[in-house]
């Protein structure tokens, strides 16, 4: 697993799996899936049919990349998403 300082912009992210390590709301922790988009303060995730929020204040998501797996800061995704 490796992990970075500068994690990539949200629209990388996209397409990409993922799974929740760490999280303040216990149900919200273990959720995995797709991801398949952004709103301004959720992860949208799941399939075309059946499509889910999360909210990313307070989680840690770790994600598949191309080179290996990464843990990113749902509060850092929050800060990219809110800034105009």
């Amino acid at each position: 697993m490796t992990s970075t300082d500068h994690p990539p912009e949200p629209e990388h992210l996209i397409g990409k799996k993922f799974r929740v390590v760490r999280a303040r709301s216990r149900p919200h922790h273990g959720i995995r899936g797709r991801i398949l988009g952004f709103t301004r303060n959720c992860l949208v995730y799941g399939d075309r049919s059946d499509q889910k929020l999360l909210p990313l204040e307070g989680v840690v998501l770790e994600v598949e990349l191309e080179r290996g797996r990464t843990r990113i800061a749902g509060d850092w995704l929050l800060r990219l998403l809110q800034d105009p």
